[in-house]
This record gives structure tokens, sequence and C-alpha cells, in this order.
């Protein structure tokens, strides 16, 4: 059985009722995902994930909302709430969002129809194509999962080749992850970005 803590809490953003109604039954009878609200409009959405009692983990948000669109509805959050994973849903084409979502902080943009990576994007275990995170400059969270746990082995005092054997890459992706953090967080070098991370408590 399944405990609390392995729950997903979702919020959904979607101003058709029916997509609304699609979500909640796609997720119906998971104990792996409890959608904790569903709104129509973003006003009532962000409150709801200002407020710790009903904040989600995860917001699946339509891309394309009456007045505010599902982009910046992840910016004005983010700038506040960071840790909240962002996964956006389209009837479109997912590419027409994919510049503004990535620099949003968006995690992915997935077509509506596509159950199965829904559903894994959610949880977090489907290999679907992200759309990472690309910076930040007032809070400085655009690293990557990997480029956030590169800058985390340097924090710790591990060598380039220690790094390397650890997550198992070469030289030359540690140095391209490396060089893209160090830009996405402004820095001059490795030693001044690591100490920006710990400055912002990225590590935790």
């Amino acid at each position: 059985m399944e405990h609390e803590t392995d729950c997903v809490r979702l919020g959904v953003l979607d101003n058709d009722p029916f997509a609304l109604a699609m979500i909640a039954g796609m997720f119906k009878g998971r104990r792996d995902v409890k959608i904790m609200w569903t709104a129509r409009n973003a006003a009532p959405a962000v409150q709801l994930c200002m407020n710790p009692a009903t904040r989600p983990e995860t917001l699946l948000v339509d891309m394309g909302l009456e007045g505010m669109s599902g982009i910046d509805v992840c910016v004005q959050i983010r700038r506040f709430l960071p840790d909240i994973r962002f996964i956006g849903m389209t009837a479109y084409s997912p590419d027409v969002y994919e510049a503004d979502a990535r620099d949003a902080g968006m995690e992915c943009v997935l077509p509506k129809e596509d159950f199965p990576a829904v559903i894994g994007a959610v949880r977090g275990d489907l290999p679907i194509r992200k759309i990472h995170v690309n910076h930040n400059e007032d809070r400085g969270i655009g690293l990557s999962p990997r480029e956030l746990e590169i800058m985390r082995c340097f924090s710790e005092g591990a060598a380039a080749k220690e790094v390397m054997a650890k997550l198992g890459i070469s030289k030359g992706t540690l140095g391209s992850y490396e060089s893209r953090a160090v830009k996405k967080l402004g820095a001059r070098n490795r030693t001044e970005a690591v100490a920006l991370c710990v400055r912002m408590h990225l590590f935790g």
C-alpha cells in the first residue's frame, strides 16, 4: 500500500469544463496521484497555490487560458514558489510553446490527448522530452536537475573526475553542464556558481 507521502499532490487549471472532467477521470482511483483541486480561472488557482493548505506539488496547466496564459501563471507562481513543478498541456502542437515554456520554468508541454504521457509526467517516471528551465536572474532557479546535481557534487568538494565517475558522464558532457549552470546563474566561474547555489539554498 502506498503512503500519503508517495502521493503526488496535483492542482489542475483549465478553462474548459470538459477538459477538467476528462483529467479528473484520468486520475480517478489512482493512489499515486491526488487531485487537490481543479480551477477554471487563473486567479483562484494562484491563490490556491499560495495557500500552504492547498498548495500542490505539481500544477497541470492548460497553455491557452482566458485573460492569462499558462506561461503567465507559471511565471507568477514560480516567482514566490520555485519548487512547484509545472506541466503544460495543449490541444495544439507543444512545439509552439517550447521556447516560452522553457524560459518560464515549465518542466514540459504535452498534448492533452496523450494520457499516458500526462500521467507519466505528473508521476515523474515517464521518459518524455523535457523542456528544462532556462534561467531566472532574480532567483537563480533555472538549473536543470542534472546541472544542480553537478553543482552539488562540486559544493561537496568532489573533483571533476569524481563527478564524472559518480554520474557516469564524459569530460565533455560534464563541461557542458557546468558551463550552462555557470551561465544561467550569471556567475564568472564554477566557484562563484557553487557559492550562489549555496547562498540561494538551491541544495535544500
